[in-house]
């Protein structure tokens, strides 16, 4: 009964009116801060279309999160990533919840590095479904850039729904369109120290900061904070050239915490 009412009061009118929470599924940036503007890797092809980037010519992304007090409302999302003559392409598949409400998210991407701009635009199909009350869903277009000021210095932004697409149905409301706009700076090789700001057109804007630091090439701590509402980010990860493995935790006050991991391998000739 506890997570019925939660969903009802607390998840549904936020999945509603904001943006489906397949854009913050990118497991190394929830450990940042949840700054995914400036990020430029497999995770991209959820957070941000212009980062999407990988090293080889194949790669498969695999990731999941739960939240322990809330049974039944765990996530899960699957990316393969390729590249194209110059141009990286994704194919994407997310789901939050179960059969009491469920969010599905389905994608494809495509970025291209012109210069010292990458760019990246993406297709989305999102369904969400309400026991009780049906379903709804929508078409949706995202369009993302990083841009490398210096070797040490980017900046990144994304737009989500573009179009300013809508819910099926009789209201047909509007799929909210959400900004993000962020800049890293590496002192050093081994330190990302980044930020950033994101504006959904429904809800007041967030600032974020955190930063990524490598230790001994293969191993990485994360941490960052959010405001809107104030709380803390830890993660990280394992670099072994082809796999990957990223954790990430955070905790709001009416959720409690939440556990991602993701499993990211590269395959095929380098780029």
């Amino acid at each position: 009964m506890i997570r019925f009412l939660l969903i009802i009061f607390l998840q549904i009118p936020a999945s509603l009116q904001s943006q489906t929470s397949a854009s913050y599924f990118d497991i190394r940036g929830i450990g940042m801060g949840n700054i995914f503007s400036i990020q430029e890797h497999a995770g991209s092809a959820f957070s941000n279309p212009g980062g999407l980037s990988t090293d080889t010519k194949y790669s498969i992304l695999s990731g999941y999160g739960i939240a322990p007090q809330l049974v039944g409302l765990n996530r899960a999302g699957f990316a393969f990533i390729t590249s194209i003559r110059n141009v990286f392409a994704s194919l994407s598949a997310y789901k939050f919840g179960d059969e009491l409400y469920g969010e599905t998210q389905l994608g494809i991407g495509f970025s291209h590095k012109m210069g010292l701009a990458r760019l990246g635009v993406k297709f989305n199909y999102h369904q969400i479904n309400i026991e009780t009350l049906g379903s709804t869903s929508g078409v949706s277009i995202d369009f993302g850039v990083v841009v490398e000021l210096t070797p040490q210095l980017f900046i990144g932004a994304t737009i989500f729904n573009l179009n300013q697409a809508k819910w099926s149905g009789q209201d047909r409301e509007l799929i909210p369109v959400t900004y993000r706009s962020g800049i890293s700076y590496k002192p050093v090789k081994q330190l990302i120290i980044a930020s950033e700001v994101e504006k959904n057109t429904d809800n007041a804007m967030v600032f974020k900061s955190g930063i990524n630091y490598i230790i001994k090439t293969k191993f990485i701590l994360r941490t960052g904070i959010n405001t809107n509402p104030v709380f803390g980010t830890y993660g990280c990860g394992f670099n072994s050239g082809k796999l990957n493995i990223d954790y990430a935790i955070q905790s709001k006050r009416l959720f409690g915490p939440e556990h991602f991991l993701s499993l990211f391998y590269s395959f095929g000739s380098r780029l």
